[in-house]
């Protein structure tokens, strides 16, 4: 346990684990700005810590400092092993996960939260969608909740990798000529959403996304004109592009976007949100109205 931090807050004890991700961190930041007392499970310790945030060490191949699980009430999964950092990914998170969850159910932490992704579908099978899937059989509990958001749009995550792409380079290849049907959500949007399910005690598997799915081609060049690049977009087979990602690899390159982003990507399918999100009261923007936020 980080020693130094002195929790501020007298406000219920959540858990979140992959505190310094793209959604981690964002969550971080919000329950400690709304008086709950955090401990954040991260890789590593930050150099910059958020003020009143308890930090702990976490690596799912080992055992956890088990007293952080004393007296919360609420843990949040957002932790996982990339497929590209291990060859034993699938079975590692597992494992840990299950781990985790053996010490929810020994310092009795009522409220579960696993952030799985809308491609847990069983038709992408993505090495991180079929991570997913088996992750999900974990959470079983009463007061369980699965999380199913789509591409989270934010300052992070694919979505920086993107812009990285497009602030950097003049041609960009077009996975398929931009076919795919993508569904989005904004960060804040999904932030608000776990917080509600969290007071309402929502249960069982919710998928949050924008409700009309949109072409990626059309999401891409709405986020070229946001950012005012000029980029010109290749529609491209994803053979090619998977061919130079692995040539890439091969001479010790890495590349913004790896694989098995590109194989999320091509097998991107659209769902029926509609009864998911009459579960919840939160807003959820437009890919468009996101970008904007985002962009602004």
């Amino acid at each position: 346990m980080d020693k130094d931090s002195k929790i501020l807050n007298q406000g219920p004890k959540i858990i979140i684990s992959g505190a310094s991700g793209f959604l981690g961190s964002a969550l971080t930041n919000y329950f400690i700005s709304n008086k709950f007392q955090v401990i954040a499970l991260v890789r590593k310790l930050p150099v910059e810590k958020v003020e009143g945030v308890r930090y702990s060490i976490l690596n799912l191949n080992k055992q956890v400092e088990e007293s952080v699980f004393e007296n919360a009430f609420c843990f949040i999964h957002c932790a996982y092993i990339r497929s590209d950092a291990s060859a034993d990914s699938v079975k590692n998170n597992f494992e840990g996960t299950g781990k985790l969850l053996q010490l929810c159910s020994a310092y009795s932490v009522k409220k579960r939260i696993f952030i799985s992704s809308l491609s847990a579908n069983g038709i992408n099978n993505s090495a991180y969608a079929l991570q997913k899937i088996q992750t999900e059989k974990l959470f079983t509990g009463p007061h369980d909740l699965i999380l199913r958001p789509g591409l989270v749009l934010g300052n992070g995550g694919l979505v920086r990798s993107m812009i990285e792409q497009l602030k950097n380079h003049r041609f960009i290849p077009l996975l398929n000529g931009g076919k795919q049907k993508i569904q989005t959500v904004y960060i804040n949007d999904l932030v608000e959403v776990i917080n509600e399910c969290i007071q309402k005690n929502t249960t069982g598997t919710l998928s949050v996304a924008e409700k009309q799915p949109v072409l990626f081609s059309d999401f891409i060049r709405s986020l070229n004109r946001k950012l005012k690049t000029s980029c010109i977009f290749i529609p491209t087979p994803y053979w090619i592009i998977a061919m130079g990602l692995s040539l890439l690899k091969s001479i010790g390159i890495r590349s913004a976007i790896n694989k098995d982003n590109l194989m999320g990507l091509k097998n991107a399918t659209p769902c029926d949100l509609n009864a998911d999100l009459n579960r919840i009261t939160t807003p959820i923007r437009s890919f468009d109205k996101s970008l904007t936020a985002l962009i602004s």
